[in-house]
């Protein structure tokens, strides 16, 4: 009897075991699942890659290879009004990040990403002044938002940029870069508006260029949950 009573302990102890290893397997699991970007695009390949489906404007060349920033190819939008996007389910929230590189000096405010509600319909645009700084516009097309620290051509920036649907006056936007890839939430090298007017889900992610500025771009990340943080994969 006392040896029965044993056996089944142990076979007890044994299954709470498998148990326990089991549900941490699972956690670690869900949490990498968790990861989950409805832009990520590296322009490896022909055109563009992921599966993901782009419109460009004729100066867009998605397989640029002279000077890629990562990997054998990246996007180049050359000097003058040049454009790429791709439509996204309705976000109310996108927390969006990439690789940029500018070619050439500007000679005023530029713009190098914009979400966008339909073609027209502003969320944020993304800029770089004349002097290097980083800056967000919101919908009210003005009081944009700058960067102290500055950004200079020909060389690789990682930059993050943010936006938060509101209901009058409460939208959030916000844009940072850094050289090394930690995501700046504070200081010279990040710039935010909490009292912008947009009202407007995100239906389209543009890289986008001016007159005057060229812009190569790769690694571009976007997701709805949470910060593609410090750099993302």
């Amino acid at each position: 009897m006392k040896t029965l009573i044993i056996l089944l302990l142990l076979l007890s102890w044994q299954s709470f075991g498998q148990t326990g290893t089991a549900t941490t397997a699972n956690v670690g699991t869900l949490n990498k699942a968790a990861v989950s970007y409805i832009v990520k695009q590296g322009f490896e390949g022909t055109g563009y890659d992921n599966s993901e489906t782009w419109s460009a404007s004729a100066l867009a060349n998605p397989d640029y290879t002279i000077t890629a920033i990562e990997g054998s190819q990246s996007l180049q939008l050359g000097v003058g009004a040049a454009s790429c996007y791709k439509i996204i389910t309705d976000a109310n929230e996108l927390w969006c990040y990439a690789l940029v590189q500018m070619t050439n000096t500007s000679a005023s405010l530029r713009t190098l990403f914009a979400l966008r509600n339909g073609a027209s319909s502003a969320c944020i645009n993304v800029l770089r002044a004349a002097d290097g700084r980083l800056a967000c516009l919101g919908a009210s097309g003005s009081g944009a938002a700058y960067t102290t620290g500055t950004m200079n051509i020909t060389t690789n920036y990682n930059i993050w940029f943010h936006y938060r649907k509101g209901t009058g006056s409460d939208s959030f936007i916000s844009c940072a870069f850094s050289l090394d890839g930690t995501e700046p939430t504070a200081g010279a090298n990040y710039a935010q508006k909490t009292t912008e007017t947009g009202t407007n889900t995100v239906t389209r992610f543009y890289c986008y260029t001016d007159a005057d500025l060229g812009v190569i771009y790769d690694h571009m990340r976007a997701r709805t949950d949470q910060t593609c943080g410090n750099n993302p994969e």
